[in-house]
């Protein structure tokens, strides 16, 4: 146990391995959908709980905008817009 401590940094509190526990709790709890996604996030190389949350909004933005694209492009053969 103590040859684990030691390989802690320095700055290692309670409070961050909490923050490291939301973080891979927030990860663990996506679905299989989101392997590519999970697997680019644990590059990042630091469970960060602020880039965390950016990566996740940045994903959510990029589906919204995708799904927008896909409705508009459909509504085009569609005829619905011309």
């Amino acid at each position: 146990m103590h040859k684990m401590q030691n390989l802690h940094p320095n700055n290692f509190d309670l409070q961050k391995l909490n923050e490291e526990l939301t973080c891979m709790a927030m990860i663990y709890a996506l679905l299989e959908d989101y392997t590519n996604f999970t697997s680019s996030v644990l590059l990042l190389g630091t469970l960060d709980k602020t880039k965390l949350q950016d990566a996740f909004h940045a994903k959510e933005t990029n589906c919204q905008h995708h799904t927008v694209c896909m409705l508009l492009c459909i509504g085009v053969q569609d005829g619905l817009f011309i």
